[in-house]
């Protein structure tokens, strides 16, 4: 699963639906690639974590310095791979 664009608190509504459905008929490997994802804030990676528990703990794999950042601020940088 490659995730492109924005994923802001602005942009999930509208997609998240359609996410999930995808994250969770997710085949092996399981890895959700962030690395085409041009802006994200606190609600994206909230997505992010969601997502990843929906495909049954997927990889999240691409993660910029900037999303690693936001991790690290929440203390959950074991959420990426």
């Amino acid at each position: 699963m490659k995730l492109d664009g924005t994923l802001t608190q602005a942009t999930i509504g509208g997609r998240f639906a359609m996410l999930a459905a995808e994250a969770s008929k997710m085949a092996a490997p399981k890895e959700i690639d962030v690395s085409a994802l041009s802006d994200f804030d606190s609600a994206g990676f909230a997505c992010l974590t969601a997502l990843k528990q929906i495909a049954g703990d997927a990889r999240i794999v691409g993660a910029s310095p900037r999303l690693r950042a936001l991790a690290s601020t929440y203390g959950a940088t074991s959420l990426l791979g």
